[in-house]
């Protein structure tokens, strides 16, 4: 597979990238928005002086406004002139010297404005006039404004000079923070990137590890994000996958002894009924029987697993009813009386409803649980069946008088194939995945259970069910 751009570039890359996009809106909306915004800005601002202005000649006070048109050209930089109808100026203020296009344009452009604003009186107009000898933009307001039965023409020029030379400086300093931007970005983003990129270049790391089969490999956690998470979640896996491949280890060399002792067992008595019992038939008999218990141990044992193996991965779906529990403990009990008449079987039942569960697979329970306790009784072969009545459930107990469990084996008893050291003849034909499929049945039901055990005193072993 071709290896494309890395995360670090890219995140590299699109830092960079936000921080001159960034740059650059700041460097249009400076360079290229600014002209336009003062040229309006200016407009305004001229014609909110001309407003005070004329509000002074509506009053009839054409002479003594002097001083105020004075200091609006003074604190603005503007040239103020105030006509007649006939182009005699009444009042004139210059603050820009030889560059007020008022008095610099030629006389017939200056006429054709007049005409335009005697056009249509008391209308205010702006004119952009490039100064004749300066070559300099400028802003011209005019306006025609009757007082009474005489029009007097109002004019107020502003430069528009200091613009572009505040964009000239604009542009140089622009052009410096840009390069000071972008290598500010670079370093940024480049260390930003490493610190982003470094737990995932672990995790890689530690991916790569484990593909290789070292499921032991850990990911140090030095974060409290998303990032801390991800490689608390990783080491969770590699911990559960290292504890399957201990189970899958031990599965095969369990289910490779288990299978070898039938199979060594079938081979050596058909040798031996080839060989040397073929013609007495009761020892061919005899050894024949063997092999058929043998066989059906093996035949028991492939299909606890594949039943194990269903129901844990959920393939198997448990198919809910009411059950009278009663009268299953009591079928149950019955039929182990008639196969073992060497044991004693007490039921404690006094329940007489229903609970809701599976019955098929609530029975495998109940029978694993009961050829557990057997294969653990001692000389006093008694097994009680017990049932106790709860809130919403019941609470169903087997137990014996066997040699009971040690405390520290009783979190592993539930794995497959697990050898407890309990003491006590093998009474009951077994897989040695009994309890492993109660614990299966009684997970899919999502239901407690466990085992109470005292060394010397006997287990007893329960779960609970749901009440119909």
């Amino acid at each position: 597979m071709k290896k494309g751009i890395g995360i670090r570039t890219r995140l590299w890359l699109t830092i960079v990238g936000v921080a001159l996009l960034v740059a650059s809106f700041i460097y249009i909306g400076q360079i290229f928005l600014l002209n336009s915004y003062y040229g309006v800005s200016t407009k305004a601002s001229l014609k909110k002086i001309a407003e005070q202005i004329e509000e002074g000649l509506a009053d009839g006070k054409i002479y003594e406004i002097g001083d105020t048109i004075s200091n609006f050209a003074y604190n603005n930089d503007l040239c103020i002139e105030i006509s007649d109808k006939n182009g005699v100026a009444i009042q004139t203020v210059d603050m820009m010297g030889s560059g007020c296009v008022i008095h610099a344009m030629d006389r017939k452009t200056l006429e054709e404005i007049k005409g335009e604003l005697l056009a249509q009186v008391d209308v205010s107009r702006y004119y952009n006039i490039v100064h004749p000898r300066f070559k300099k933009n400028s802003i011209l307001y005019g306006k025609a404004m009757t007082v009474g039965n005489d029009i007097f023409f109002v004019f107020l020029n502003a430069n528009l000079e200091p613009v572009e030379g505040t964009m000239a400086i604009l542009r140089s300093q622009l052009l410096i923070t840009t390069i000071f931007v972008f290598l500010v970005a670079t370093v940024v983003a480049f260390a930003v990137a490493q610190t982003f990129t470094k737990p995932i270049r672990k995790l890689k790391k530690a991916a790569g590890e484990v593909a290789k089969g070292d499921f032991n490999a850990k990911v140090e956690i030095e974060r409290r994000d998303e990032l801390g998470d991800l490689a608390e979640t990783f080491n969770y896996m590699t911990a559960e996958v290292s504890k399957v491949d201990i189970l899958q280890k031990d599965l095969i060399a369990n289910v490779s002894h288990e299978l070898r002792i039938p199979l060594t067992m079938i081979r050596g008595y058909a040798e031996t009924i080839r060989d040397i019992s073929g013609d007495d038939k009761a020892k061919r008999e005899e050894q024949l029987q063997i092999i058929i218990e043998e066989t059906d141990r093996l035949n028991a044992l492939v299909s606890d697993i594949l039943n194990l193996g269903r129901i844990e991965s959920g393939q198997e779906k448990l198919e809910y009813e009411k059950i009278p529990i009663r009268e299953m403990l009591e079928g149950i009990k019955q039929k182990y009386e008639l196969l073992y008449d060497d044991f004693i079987f007490n039921l404690d039942c006094d329940y007489e409803g229903a609970v809701l569960a599976d019955a098929g697979k609530i029975t495998q329970v109940i029978m694993n649980l009961i050829n557990n306790a057997m294969n653990h009784s001692s000389e006093i072969s008694q097994i009680s069946i017990s049932l106790r009545e709860e809130e919403d459930k019941v609470r169903i107990f087997v137990g014996d008088k066997g040699p009971g469990i040690k405390k520290e084996e009783l979190p592993l008893i539930w794995d497959r194939y697990y050898k407890s050291n309990r003491s006590g003849k093998r009474r009951v034909a077994g897989t040695g995945l009994g309890l492993s499929i109660v614990k299966a049945i009684m997970m899919a039901h999502k239901m407690p259970f466990g085992v109470d055990s005292k060394l010397g005193e006997g287990s007893n072993f329960w779960f609970c069910l749901k009440k119909a």
